[in-house]
C-alpha cells in the first residue's frame, strides 16, 4: 500500500475523531440549555434550539478555516491529543492498513443510512403516485381558505391513499397533503384541525428541515446524542404545529378530540399495527400521542399568560443564540485530536515580532514522495494588518528542484495566520515576509526558529 496514502488515512481518521468529540460537546451544551429553558420557552423556540444544534454540526467541519479568516486570535493550534506522523515511521506498514478498516467500518453505516433514506423517499413517491386526488369541492375550498388564512402562497395538493395510517405532508416547491382512506368519514371540525396542522408544517418548512437533519445524523451516527437531538427536533415540530392550530382559534378540547378520533379510526382500520416509517411529517405517532394531548390541554393556560412571558421568551431566545455562538466558536477554534506530519520543515524569514499562530503544513507531492525526492521552496508574501496572508501576494522566490514543490507551497501559504506586527499601538501590514519550506524524506526534521 502506498505510504502516502496511509499517512492521509491517519490524518483523515484524526480529523473524524476530532469532529466527533466536538459534536458530542456541542450537543451536550444544547441538551443542557434545553433542560434549563424547557419550562420557560414554547415549542417553536425549542424546535429552533434543536435546529440550531444541527446547523452547528453542519458548520463544524468548516469552522476552523472560518475562524482563521475572521478571528485568528480565537484559533488554537494546539491539540489535546496529537498523532505524530512521518514517512520514515511508515516503513514497516503492512499491505492492509488498520486505518482503512476503521474508516470503512465508520462509513458503511453512514452509507446504509443514506440508502435507507433514499429507499424511503422512493416509497413516498410511490404512495404519492398511486394516491387519489381528493375531489370534494367543500374540502378543497376549506384547504384553500385555511392556506390563505395562515399565509401560504404555494399551491398545496390534497390527495387520499389507503396505504397510510396517518395524515402526512411533504414537499417544498409543490407541497402535498395526503390523508388516509378513512378520512372520508371525518367531520368538518376534524378535517379543519388536520388540515391546519399539516399546513403549519408546510409553512414552517419542517419537511426539508427533517431531511437535512437526517443526513447530518447519518454522518455523525456514532454519537448517540445526535439521534436524541433528531427525535427532539421532530417531536417539537409536531408540538409547534399543535400550538399553531390553537393559535388559529381552534378549541383545545376540540383539537384533542380530533387527534383521538383520527387515532381511533386508524386503530379500527388495522393500519396502525405496523406504522410506516416515511420521510414525511406524520401527524400521528402513538408513542407521543398521550403527551401531545396533555400538552394541548395545557396550551390554553400558556396562551392566557403570553403577555407576561413574552419578555422571558425573548430573553431565552437571545440567551440560546449567544450560548450557541460562543460554543460553536469556542469548540471550533479548539482542536481535540490532530495528526502532525513533521516531515516538512518551515523556516521563517521574517521580523522577530512576526509570530505565527497557524502554520499549515503543505501536502508532500505524491510524485516526489514515491521517488524519494527532497527539496525546498522559498516564498514571499504580504501579511495584512489582520494577521492573514494576502493570497494575491504569494510568489515563489526560489526552489530546488524546479517544478516539483512550488504548487504545494503556494497552496499552503494563504492558510497561515500571524499575530500582526504592532506599531504605535496599531497593527500594520508587513510586505515581503518569506518562508522556506523544506521537504525531507530520509531524515526527521526539526522546527527551526524564526529569523
Amino acid at each position: 500500500m502506498d505510504k502516502l496514502f496511509v499517512l492521509n488515512e491517519m490524518v483523515t481518521l484524526a480529523t473524524m475523531l476530532d469532529l466527533l468529540l466536538k459534536s458530542a460537546v456541542i450537543l451536550s451544551v444544547f441538551l443542557l440549555l434545553n433542560l434549563l429553558l424547557a419550562k420557560r420557552i414554547r415549542s417553536h423556540t425549542q424546535h429552533q434550539l434543536w435546529m440550531n444544534a444541527f446547523l452547528c454540526l453542519v458548520l463544524l467541519p468548516a469552522l476552523p478555516t472560518l475562524i482563521n479568516q475572521t478571528a485568528p486570535q480565537l484559533a488554537n493550534t494546539g491539540a489535546w491529543f496529537e498523532i505524530i506522523v512521518t514517512p520514515e515511521s511508515m516503513a514497516n506498514v503492512p499491505s492492509a492498513s488498520n486505518y482503512s478498516w476503521l474508516l470503512t467500518l465508520y462509513f458503511l453505516p453512514t452509507l446504509w443510512l443514506i440508502i435507507k433514506m433514499c429507499v424511503a423517499l422512493i416509497h413516498l413517491r410511490r404512495i404519492q403516485r398511486y394516491s387519489e386526488p381528493l375531489t370534494c369541492t367543500a374540502t378543497q375550498g376549506l384547504l384553500s381558505d385555511l392556506a390563505k388564512e395562515i399565509g401560504i402562497t404555494r399551491s398545496v395538493v390534497l390527495r387520499r391513499s389507503h396505504q397510510i395510517s396517518s395524515p402526512m405532508s411533504f414537499g417544498l416547491l409543490r407541497p402535498h397533503i395526503i390523508l388516509p382512506a378513512q378520512s372520508h368519514d371525518w367531520s368538518v371540525s376534524v378535517m379543519t384541525d388536520v388540515l391546519l396542522h399539516e399546513l403549519s408544517h408546510i409553512k414552517r418548512l419542517d419537511w426539508i428541515t427533517m431531511l437535512l437533519a437526517w443526513f447530518v445524523a447519518a454522518i455523525y451516527w456514532i454519537n448517540p446524542l445526535v439521534w436524541f437531538a433528531l427525535k427532539r427536533l421532530n417531536d417539537e415540530a409536531e408540538n409547534s404545529c399543535d400550538s399553531a392550530v390553537l393559535l388559529a382559534g381552534r378549541s383545545d378540547t376540540d383539537y384533542a378530540e380530533s387527534l383521538l378520533s383520527v387515532a381511533q379510526a386508524c386503530v379500527y382500520s388495522g393500519q396502525s399495527k405496523r406504522p410506516e416509517i416515511l420521510p414525511a411529517q406524520m401527524m400521528l405517532d402513538r408513542s407521543t400521542l398521550k403527551n401531545r394531548i396533555h400538552r394541548i390541554l395545557e396550551e390554553h393556560n400558556m396562551n392566557t399568560s403570553d403577555s407576561k412571558t413574552t419578555s422571558h421568551v425573548k430573553t431565552s431566545l437571545a440567551l440560546m443564540l449567544l450560548v450557541s455562538a460562543a460554543t460553536l466558536f469556542g469548540i471550533g477554534g479548539a482542536q481535540f485530536v490532530s495528526a502532525q506530519q513533521p516531515s516538512l520543515i518551515l523556516e521563517i524569514e521574517a521580523d522577530s515580532e512576526m509570530i505565527p499562530t497557524n502554520n499549515v503544513e503543505p501536502v508532500y507531492p505524491t510524485r516526489a514522495f514515491q521517488r524519494k525526492v527532497e527539496g525546498w521552496v522559498q516564498v514571499k508574501f504580504t501579511v495584512t494588518a489582520a494577521g492573514t496572508v494576502d493570497p494575491q501576494s504569494v510568489e515563489v522566490v526560489d526552489s530546488e528542484p524546479r517544478g516539483m514543490f512550488e504548487n504545494s507551497a503556494i497552496k499552503a501559504t494563504p492558510e497561515f495566520t500571524f499575530n500582526p506586527r504592532i506599531r504605535n499601538g496599531l497593527p500594520v501590514e508587513v510586505p515581503n515576509v518569506q518562508y522556506v519550506f523544506r521537504y525531507l524524506v530520509s531524515e526527521e526534521p526539526e522546527q527551526q526558529a524564526p529569523r
